[in-house]
């Protein structure tokens, strides 16, 4: 674990005792990686066979009696939920590793690709009579007007009964972008929206004398506490 799960924030693998958070996030959200390394047969050590023996070990323990209902309901359906690309309310969390890229389009309905937070993730709770939807901060990089800056955007997943299609959330991982093409529908967004921030990045830096330009499409009109949204608009 500590050699796979380096990359994981928030724990240290190397220390006495290793800390878990109750609902195993490090452990889940590479789960099909840590699968591979326990399954693996070719050991340089005894000590090296014998560390996958107990990580074989431990994944059982977690994926048959973690303690966590919720845990363990997840395992009893992981494979059918993946197979179909579906998955719960109570275990949306389980899909966005931190760093993962996720796509969404929460601004004019354009598509962006958003990086996971390392905030620490957990099953949705309920506070009294009213739930609080489940949350999830990402990050992008904007212009501030004199330089980039990591910005935070929160996205909420209001509850939904039964299974949903994972790619008719708010915001998804970016591997399920994409219907019957998928890596090409994948490659297409992925060489649009490099191209846009590309052009983007370009329109914000460019120097003394070259900022002046005349374009037509969508503007934002702000006003005195009032936000106002034409299109095809000259400027």
């Amino acid at each position: 674990m500590a050699e796979q799960l380096k990359h994981y924030p928030g724990h240290l693998w190397d220390s006495d005792p290793v800390n878990i958070c109750e609902n195993f996030a490090p452990i889940v959200h590479n789960w099909d990686k840590l699968q591979e390394e326990a399954n693996e047969t070719n050991h340089k050590s005894a000590e090296e066979e014998q560390a996958r023996k107990d990580l074989k070990e431990l994944l059982n323990i977690i994926s048959t009696g973690s303690g966590n209902a919720k845990l363990d309901q997840y395992f009893k359906t992981r494979e059918s939920h993946m197979a179909n690309r579906t998955i719960t309310y109570d275990t949306i969390w389980t899909l966005f590793p931190p760093g993962c890229l996720v796509y969404s389009a929460p601004f004019l309905k354009e598509p962006q690709v958003f990086i996971v937070g390392s905030r620490p993730l957990e099953f949705p709770v309920i506070h009294g009579r009213r739930e609080i939807p489940w949350s999830m901060v990402c990050y992008s990089y904007d212009w501030t007007g004199s330089k980039f800056e990591r910005k935070a955007y929160e996205f909420q997943f209001e509850r939904f009964a039964g299974s949903k299609a994972i790619n008719t959330l708010p915001c998804y991982p970016l591997e399920y972008y994409g219907g019957e093409n998928g890596e090409e529908d994948r490659e297409s967004i992925r060489a649009r929206l490099i191209k846009r921030g590309r052009k983007f990045r370009e329109l914000c830096i460019a120097g003394k004398g070259k900022q002046m330009f005349t374009y037509k499409g969508t503007v934002l009109s702000r006003g005195v506490g009032i936000t106002t949204i034409a299109s095809s608009t000259q400027v």
